[in-house]
Parts: structure tokens; sequence; C-alpha cells
């Protein structure tokens, strides 16, 4: 056969094959609807139950993965009444859904009901059964579990179920994780018993009880709230943090023994309890007529933290029949006792009767930690874990002192975790220019005024100061001015920053006609910023050129607005033969040029004598100007306007501390109620302008202002929040001198004396600061110490979690006996919200029916034929999750 002939056979054949591979969706689906055209697809979405769809129009990043975790999850997602369908956007053009032709639709899964598009979830976030079952669920219980987004919502939501409902409550680090979908999953069972909600912020749960040990690696938590039983709206409900391991078994466990009855009375002894069925420890109370009212204050105080934990038993020893009696024959009433789940006997305490000896006894044999207890609180402590969560294996770790993963891994960082708590809300970063290694030379040539921010995406303090960035270049948006503020990210363009000998992130530059002038050093602040770039398009010194201009510029109205900028004015009087002081004034005038604005004339103009330089604080009360009248030389011009820029008494606050700070002087705070303690304040500033106490940096903090900081700071320093007070700090050596008094105590003549003894050593500390060093707050890993652990066990330690152990994503890694537990949990949960369902549901049709049982290798649904999942017939599940 002639070659020409064999290669172009080879060529059709292989071309055949090619194309066919390249109309196959790479996955052969058991579970989720292939949909062929237009028909299938209306089916689909118009079903009165959550229809889950997915686009595929090209191969994407992981999307092989997706697709066998997606066909899992149908399965699943069957059994709620979610059908699941993909379509093929690369067919017949005729016979496809318009949306395929959605540019980015392959990076996106869309959810219907009834025909209407419901939400848009991202591919990215569907990486596992869990994020998708978790996502889904979410979805279809959206009106039953709803997502909490603030503290206004939880507690519109506690108020809205007193005494109707109790409240199980969840805060979840994110939506999509293990610990989510099996609260889903509970939700969906109980959810006629119940009122679920669930939150991703801290803040909406900062009210619960112990609210504060979540931790960056806290993954999930979980509430109980005792809102049924109210029956006043003043009223709070109780809520207990549920202590057992994140896993469904032992939450679907807890919430089945929520069901049982706080407490309940027995006639007979070791009569059959419900508390057993569910393998409960039982708490025995006993009593008489006369020791009644003792036990039903223990009985109040433990009843709703015990709940759904320990069953509580209650027996009246007049009201037990008499066979029995002799049973509790050797308590001494009122009496308390436990018995295991796995014993037979109660073990009673054998101390007298009190508050503390009771309190003494629960946590002793229910609690880890012992406390005091008065016998008034509400309940036991938050501090408190249950026995049940003991661990007897770590005396090996603590003799190595080996950390756990919690004490190591948790977030140290302030800045970083805020920056976490904020990544959902978007920045505002449309006026900011981005410069690539193409565009950064060019931007800043072109530019009359340029502010490049330098950052790497992954650096907690770059991301923090982008936010505020954005939003200064909003603020500064100007039709008539292009943008002033650019970023440049140094992760993408590692060459342009090396190039620039940028090694620290974030660093700002400041750049004029193209010409670098020096790096930005102020606060990471917007208004910082904003007041920054205003006073580099001033421009300084200004030449004034006549006594109006003069006057306008000393009184704050030149330039305008410029008190909104900054409250110093400085003004240099020099005549032609002072080349020399205006050359220095002139130089020291662009070192401040970012924070101070600056003004030039000449005698004549300022009617005035020259050479002369004036500072001119705008919000000064106590002395608006100082002037300098000798000495011109860039120091002495710099240290004077660094002893005169700030008010005699300034405020102190947060932002005005680093300037105060930076003299390395005392300080002499002034704690005030204002404007009750006024008189004291103008005291205090007259000692300062008078010069006598220059060792010193005066200024004042208003206790009520800025969140109560200054209270705070007060009652640090005194132990007390009492004012007027002053304090003395010695911030190098921390050394504090406390004086307090009454109103006429804080006369000049008897503050001059004190200072005075202060500064001669004649008084005391009246408190040491502690020393600190800047060191990682938390724990690090103890290499040597884990091999020194390995070389006498002879393997290396498991890292322990003090958070429950999540295998999210990762189902093969969980322990075989856990899996079967998994699995006969969610199999019950299913039957039971399937059941509660049928019977709970209005005008239910029974075509439209969920049934309680699941699809299965022996008895799989037609893959030919669309099929609802709520027509298919189904036995409790066999596959793993």
């Amino acid at each position: 056969m002639d070659k020409n002939i064999v290669s172009w056979l080879v060529l059709v054949v292989f071309t055949s094959l090619l194309v066919n591979v390249l109309t196959v969706i790479p996955h052969d689906f058991n579970k989720v609807m292939v949909l062929q055209n237009q028909e299938d697809f209306e089916n689909l979405i118009n079903t009165k139950h959550v229809a889950v769809v997915y686009y595929y129009k090209r191969e994407v990043a992981r999307i092989r993965h997706f697709f066998k975790e997606f066909d899992k999850s149908a399965e699943y997602l069957a059994v709620y009444g979610v059908v699941s369908g993909i379509v093929d956007c690369r067919g017949d053009g005729n016979n496809l859904p318009t949306i395929c032709q959605k540019t980015g639709i392959e990076h996106s899964i869309y959810t219907y009901r009834d025909g209407e598009e419901l939400l848009i979830l991202d591919l990215e976030t569907m990486f596992d059964v869990n994020s998708i079952m978790s996502n889904v669920l979410q979805l279809v219980l959206l009106h039953e579990v709803p997502i909490i987004q603030n503290k206004a919502d939880m507690e519109e939501m506690i108020d809205k179920n007193k005494g109707k409902s109790d409240v199980i409550f969840s805060y979840q680090k994110a939506i999509g994780t293990y610990e989510h979908r099996i609260f889903m999953e509970v939700a969906f069972a109980y959810q006629d018993k119940y009122a679920f909600a669930v939150t991703t912020e801290r803040d909406a749960v900062e009210s619960l009880r112990e609210s504060d040990q979540i931790s960056q690696s806290s993954m999930a938590a979980i509430w109980a709230l005792h809102c049924k039983d109210i029956t006043e709206s003043h009223e709070n409900c109780i809520d207990v943090k549920y202590k057992g391991k994140m896993d469904l078994p032992s939450l679907a466990k807890y919430l089945r023994s929520m069901t049982l009855p706080k407490f309940i009375s027995v006639n007979n002894g070791y009569e059959m309890i419900p508390y057993a069925k569910e393998n409960l420890d039982c708490l025995y109370l006993v009593y008489d007529t006369a020791t009644q009212n003792e036990v039903e204050k223990i009985l109040q105080n433990y009843k709703y933290f015990f709940h759904g934990i320990v069953g509580i038993v209650l027996v009246n020893m007049n009201s037990v029949l008499e066979s029995a009696r002799s049973k509790y024959s050797h308590v001494t009433l009122p009496g308390i006792g436990l018995k295991k789940a796995d014993e037979e006997d109660v073990g009673f305490m054998t101390s007298e009767w009190s508050d503390h000896t009771v309190a003494e006894f629960i946590t002793e044999n229910l609690l880890y930690t012992k406390h005091e207890f008065n016998g008034e609180a509400s309940g036991p402590p938050s501090d408190t874990e249950y026995i049940d969560m003991k661990d007897d294996d770590n005396n090996d770790r603590t003799q190595y002192n080996l950390p756990s993963i919690e004490d190591v891994e948790t977030q140290d960082d302030q800045v970083a975790d805020s920056v976490f708590r904020l990544t959902k809300q978007a920045m505002s970063l449309n006026t900011v220019s981005t410069l690539t290694d193409q565009t950064y030379s060019q931007t800043i040539t072109n530019s009359s005024l340029l502010m490049v921010l330098f950052y790497i995406p992954f650096d907690a303090k770059s991301m923090a100061f982008l936010r505020a960035y954005g939003e200064a270049s909003e603020l500064l948006v100007d039709n008539s001015t292009p943008n002033v503020l650019a970023r440049m990210n140094c992760y993408d363009w590692t060459d342009v920053c090396g190039k620039e000998n940028v090694f620290t992130y974030p660093t700002i530059r400041v750049f004029k006609k193209g010409k670098y002038i020096e790096d930005y050093n102020g606060l990471l602040d917007t208004q910082a910023v904003v007041r920054t770039i205003r006073l580099l398009q001033i421009g300084s010194p200004i030449k004034l050129q006549s006594s109006e201009k003069v006057m306008d510029f000393i009184e704050g109205r030149l330039p305008a607005n410029i008190s909104q900028l900054t409250n110093t004015s400085i003004l240099g009087v020099f005549d032609s033969s002072h080349k020399s002081e205006l050359s220095a004034f002139s130089k020291i005038a662009k070192q401040y040029m970012k924070t101070i604005v600056f003004g030039v004339t000449d005698s004549a103009t300022a009617k005035t004598k020259s050479p002369a330089i004036i500072i001119v604080r705008h919000n000064d009360p106590f002395q608006k100007d100082s002037s300098l009248t000798s000495d011109f030389s860039t120091d002495s011009i710099a240290e004077f306007i660094e002893n005169n820029r700030l008010p005699v008494l300034p405020e102190l606050t947060a932002y005005r501390f680093p300037d105060l700070f930076k003299r390395g002087k005392p300080l002499v705070i002034l704690f005030l109620d204002e404007p009750v303690s006024s008189d004291i304040k103008e005291t205090l500033a007259n000692i300062a302008k008078s010069g006598k106490f220059t060792e010193f940096t005066f200024c004042w903090m208003d206790i009520s202002s800025n969140r109560g900081i200054g209270e705070k700071i007060l009652n640090s320093y005194t132990q007390s929040s009492r004012v007027p007070a002053i304090s003395i700090v010695n911030n190098k050596k921390g050394d504090v001198y406390n004086y307090h008094g009454a109103s006429t105590e804080f006369s000049e003549n008897k503050l001059i004396k004190w200072f005075t003894e202060v500064l001669s050593k004649m008084v005391e500390p009246s408190k040491t600061l502690p020393s600190g060093d800047w060191k990682p707050s938390g724990r690090s890993y103890d290499f040597l110490a884990m091999m020194d652990f390995e070389a006498e066990h002879g393997q290396p330690p498991e890292l322990i979690n003090n958070e429950e152990i999540s295998y999210e994503g990762d189902q093969e890694a969980r322990p075989e006996e856990l899996k079967t537990e998994e699995l006969e949990a969610r199999a019950e949960l299913i039957q039971l919200g399937n059941s509660r369902l049928y019977h709970t549901a209005k005008d239910r049709k029974s075509d439209d029916t969920i049934t309680d049982k699941t699809p299965t290798a022996e008895h799989p649904a037609d893959k030919t034929t669309p099929q609802h999942p709520a027509d298919k017939t189904t036995e409790p599940m066999k596959d793993e999750l």
C-alpha cells in the first residue's frame, strides 16, 4: 500500500479518536445527571427542590478532582431532596441553554429552585464532599439555619425564640468545612425540635460563654441556648458551650440526649431511666421535705449545664416506695451521688452537705478543674472540662515540655488576625494604579507627584495598610488631577523591587517630577496618607507677598482648609541679606513638608524684625505661638520645631503618642473627666509653658473618650478610676509616680513642689511597670525535645491538638471505627429528619416525599433517565464519605 495512503489513514483515525476524546466529559458520572439538551435542563432546574448545576465548557484546574467529589456528593445530597446535574456546553449551540454563552461560567456552580437562580458558588470553594455538602445543605436549610452576620442579628434571633424554642448556635471558621457539614446534618434532623443558626463572625458570639477561647485555629464552636423556658422578655437565655468531640456521632448523641428531660423523679430507686439508653452518667439527688430547698437550689444551678451530658435523678425519700427506701438508708440527707454509665452502684458524697462541698464533689467527679463555689453562681464555672474528654496519655509529653498544635499554630499576631477577619470585605482599589515592570518607570517619570506602596500579598501588615491605602485613594480622587497613589506587588515583580532595594514590607516611597524624594514613615492610616498627599501638593515654603496673606497664614486661613491637614504653620521672616538663614529654613521645610505647612516672607511684609521663625499652633488654647530669633543653623531650627510644634499641653492619643514618646522624656499625664477638671488642665499648662520642668513632657487624657482607654491606663497605674489624677511615667525605667487629691490640692504651688520632689528623687515610685521583651506570645516547636522523646520511645511524639481533631477533606484518614459510627449516625439522622418532615409537612404529596433511603451499589439509580432523588428507593449508606 502506498505510504501516503497509510499516513492519511493513520491521520484520519488519530483525528477521529482525538475528536471523540475531546467531546467526552472527563468523568463517568454515576449519580450526577448529564444533561444533553434544553429539555433536560428545564426539567432539572424547574424542580421544587434545590438543583445544583455545573456548566462544563473546558478543562480548568482540578476539575477532574471536583467531578469525582461532585459525583460522590450527589448521592448524599439526593437524600435531602437535592438533584445534581452537569451541562456539556461544548455541544450543539442551538440545543444548549443560553447561559452556556456566559463568560467564565466554568468557574462557578449554579443553584436553582422552581426555575429561579438562587446562589452562585465559587468552584474553588467546592473542593471535596464536605465543602459541597455543607454549602448546598446551608442553601437547602437557609430559612431553618440562618447565617448570623453580627451581634445585633444574634440578639434579635435569641429574642425571637424566647419562650418558644431552645437554640443551637454555631460559630464556624468557614462555610464548607467538615464541622459545618455535620452541624447542618444534625440541623436537618432536629429542625423541628430546636432553632438553629450559624455564624462565621467571632464578634457575633462574644457575649456567649467561653467565646474568648475561640482561637485562630478553632474550626468550630457550638452552644445550646436554653430559651424555651424563658417567661419574661428581659430574662437571658442560659447558654452552655458544647464540650464534646466535633464529629457527627458525638454531636448527634448530644442533641439526642438534649431531647431527654433535664431531670426525672423516681419512686423505686434503680428503675429504668431514660438516660441509660444514651449511656449517660447520672447525678442522684436524695432529699426529704426538710431538705428539699437545698436540693432545689443545686438543681436550678446545674440542670441546664448538664442537660444532654449528665442525667439528673431526684429521689424524694418521703414518696419513694418502701421497698426501695433501704437502698438510700446509708445516705445523709440531703445527699448527692454519681452513677457512672458503666457501673451499677451510686457513689455518694461522704462530706457534710454545703454549697462548697457539693461543688467540689461535682468538680472532682465530673469536671476537670477545681473551683471555689459560693452558692450564688447560676452554674458551673466557664473554664471547666468534662471528665469524658480526659486523656491520661500525656505524662511523657509533659516531661519533655512538648507543646500542642494549638499552642504553636494559634494565630498570635493581632494584625494578621484582623486582616483575616476582613478578607470577606472587598478592598477599594479601583483608584490605585497597579504598576508592573513595564509601567513602573514610565508612571514615575510622567507623574508630578506619586506615592508608591511596595507590598507582598501574604504579609499581614502590607495587606492591612493596602486596605487603608485604597480608602485614601478614593478620598483623593480629583477629576482635574491623575491618581497620585500607586502600588507594586513585589511578589509578582521581584526584579523591580530588588532594583529599588526594597526588602522590607510595606515600604512607601514618594516621587516628585520623576525623582525620588523620600520614604513615607508616618502612620499607616487612611487620614494620615490623605493629609500627607495634600500637604505635598501644596508645596513648602509658600511665598507670602502681602500683609493680608501673612495674616491669613498665621490665622490658619491660608492655604484653604489647612486646619484639616495640620494644626501647625511655620512662618519664616528673612530679608535679602539672610541668604544662609533662608537656605537652612528651606532645607528644613522640605524635611517637614509632609506634616507641617511653611510660609516665607520679609520683615516689611510681616511687620516684624528679621530674621525670625514663628511657629503657630492653631489648636493650642494656652499658647498660640513660639519664635526663634537666633542661631538659624539647620540643627537649631530642627530642634526648635521638635520642641514647639506640638501644643503646650497636648491630648495623649494613639496617634499622638509616637511624637511624645520620641522626645525620650518622662510623661506627665493628667487624667481628667472633661469639662469637670478643666481648671486643673489650665494650671498644668501654665507649669508646662513656664519652662521650669523641661525634663518632662506634659499631656492629658480624658478617661471617658477613646472607648475608655484612658480609664484603663489610669487603672493600671493607680488601681483606681478616681479623677483628677496625675501620673509621671518614665517608660525607660518603668517608674510610675502618682499624685491624687481633692481639687484644692492641684494648685500650681503644690504641683510644682511635687514635680521638684520627683526630680530630686525625694519621692519613691508608686509602681514599677513590669519589664517586657518583644517575643512571640505563643510557643514554638522544640525539635530537640522531640528528638529526645523519639530516642526514648522509638517513635516521634504525636502532635496533640487541643481543639478537636478535624479530618476535613481526608476521609481515608478517619479511623475505621469512627467511619462506621459516623455512617450509622448519619443514616439515623436522615431517617429521623425525613420522618419528621413527612409527618409535619402540610399538603405533602406522595411523589414529593423525601425517602429515608439512599441509593446503593446494589440498587443504583437509572443513569440514562433523569430521575428525581425523591423517587429513588434506598437503604442506609454503605459507601464511605
